[in-house]
């Protein structure tokens, strides 16, 4: 019987210590996940954002809908353009806000290094609708956090936002706002 039991202990014992020395910590995309060194992907090419906004002005606040696509030059710089649609009844009156802008952003630390990096966005542009008609300009500081199982990353930013735009012949509208947006880039 002590056979057997010392045979059991045994067998089991040689399992446990065969299957503690592989760990599967060899494979690459085990190593991409854990390591300190995040080696990203971030190459030269098109790139693209999606964004919702939410403003807030001293007696009004408004949300929106933004999307910017354009050119990777490098993974510091980024140069394109886009479009948005927001909209607040406390100062549009009704009105829908649509710039159309072009964006410069650059990362402020290497992504391809970097899990999750700092990042200053501009961008300028006009709006051609009646009743919105006029000049838009946005700038914020955010950070980017790239996901590990997702293909892109998600992006957060607080900036100022300021626009200009003719209600009537005689009579405009200048809006300065804080601007909070929530985004993904693929």
């Amino acid at each position: 019987m002590k056979r057997y039991i010392l045979a059991i202990v045994l067998i089991v014992a040689g399992t446990m210590t065969g299957n503690a020395q592989f760990t599967g910590a060899n494979t690459d995309e085990y190593k991409s996940k854990t390591s300190k060194n995040y080696e990203g992907n971030l190459t030269r090419g098109h790139k693209g954002y999606v964004e919702i906004a939410f403003n807030i002005q001293s007696d009004a606040a408004s949300g929106g809908f933004y999307t910017s696509h354009g050119y990777l030059v490098n993974p510091f710089i980024y140069f394109g353009a886009g479009i948005g649609l927001e909209g607040g009844d406390m100062y549009f009156h009704g009105n829908k806000l649509l710039p159309i802008f072009g964006e410069f952003r650059s990362h402020l630390a290497n992504p391809n290094h970097h899990r999750h990096v700092p990042f200053l966005s501009l961008r300028g542009g006009y709006s051609p609708i009646d009743g919105t008609k006029g000049g838009y300009c946005n700038i914020a500081l955010g950070y980017r956090f790239t996901s590990l199982y997702v293909g892109g990353a998600f992006n957060l930013s607080m900036g100022y936002q300021a626009f200009n735009a003719e209600r009537d012949s005689h009579y405009e509208i200048w809006a300065n706002e804080f601007s909070i947006r929530l985004g993904y880039e693929f």
